[in-house]
């Protein structure tokens, strides 16, 4: 930029991006400046990039040279969901129930299954799409038995099986799903058995975490 000064506006402008517009005043200079807007960031695929001088006689603005790029990568999503606080549904003759842990305080979502092909179901919200990362917390027992997650019908990584001798909380990675719309997603967890050792088909299910990859 190059500018007479003196103008009761002189302004670069970047508007219609998704955000609030964003300004920078452009100073009085003889010689060519730079001017920049950091941390714009574009949330439907466009950006009008402005500028505007309410000027008097003699006074002028020069603009040369714009240009609009990415400085750094914005972080990955990640959403974390407590599953005792989704929406569920589950397998008809099955209950579910929320518990809080005696030891820890931690809350978790209980499925009271009878059986293999017994399930819960939840209705999560992923407002935006993408491929993510799907790690499940689980609250094992000698009570409890093997789940398949699926998202939004399809199995996502392999059967997790919740049982243990003494009770406690595991993390699993259950490898990649792609997301193809923000809204609601329908995750299932599906009983497919019990270990030899558990004493029921139960699951006991604390939270999901998606991370963007």
């Amino acid at each position: 930029m190059k500018s007479s000064g003196g103008q009761s506006q002189a302004r670069m402008r970047v508007l219609n991006y998704g955000g609030a517009e964003q300004y920078a005043d452009i100073p009085a200079a003889s010689g060519w400046t730079q001017v920049t807007i950091n941390n714009v960031h574009v949330t439907n695929g466009k950006a009008t990039v402005a500028f505007s001088s309410i000027a008097g006689a003699n006074q002028w603005l020069l603009v040369d040279d714009v240009s609009f790029s990415d400085t750094a990568p914005l972080p990955p999503a990640e959403y974390q969901r407590e599953l005792e606080a989704q929406p569920v549904s589950v397998s008809a003759g099955d209950s579910q129930t929320n518990y809080t842990d005696s030891v820890t305080g931690a809350t978790f979502n209980a499925l009271n299954a009878n059986a293999a092909g017994d399930y819960a179901q939840y209705t999560i919200n992923v407002p935006q799409p993408g491929t993510y990362a799907v790690y499940v917390k689980n609250r094992v027992a000698s009570n409890k038995g093997i789940y398949q997650l699926s998202v939004n019908g399809i199995n996502v990584g392999t059967a997790v099986d919740q049982y243990a001798a003494a009770s406690g909380y595991t993390d699993s990675s259950l490898g990649n799903v792609t997301i193809s719309a923000a809204g609601i997603q329908t995750f299932r967890f599906t009983v497919t058995g019990k270990n030899a050792a558990s004493s029921s088909y139960s699951l006991g299910l604390d939270n999901l975490t998606l991370i963007q990859q």
